[in-house]
């Protein structure tokens, strides 16, 4: 499907198997240092915004640029061996925009 699919698709997951070349990310530090490594990388990029955290989650949020549509975004940070496992998700928060 290769870049269609981008444009065809609302929602990614790199819990589940919904693109093949979706991924977790395996970082060498701990989960709290990942968090905030995760939170500094959110800080640089435009209309990004950390909503909420909690214990291994981060609540995110994305402006689109032309319509303003809100991305939700979650990312969970896990202890994997001597590092940590980041997994996001993004979801549609208005189910009637979901292609």
């Amino acid at each position: 499907m290769g870049l269609l699919r981008w444009f065809t698709k609302n929602w990614a997951n790199t819990h589940e198997p919904t693109h093949p070349d979706l991924a977790p990310v395996v970082v060498p530090m701990d989960p709290a240092a990942a968090a905030e490594l995760v939170k500094k990388a959110v800080a640089t990029l435009p209309r990004w915004k950390v909503e909420s955290e909690a214990a291994n989650e981060l609540k995110l949020t994305r402006r689109t640029p032309t319509v303003g549509f809100t991305d939700d975004v979650t990312v969970t940070i896990k202890a994997a061996g001597p590092g940590a496992m980041i997994h996001a998700k993004h979801v549609v928060i208005d189910e009637r925009l979901a292609i």
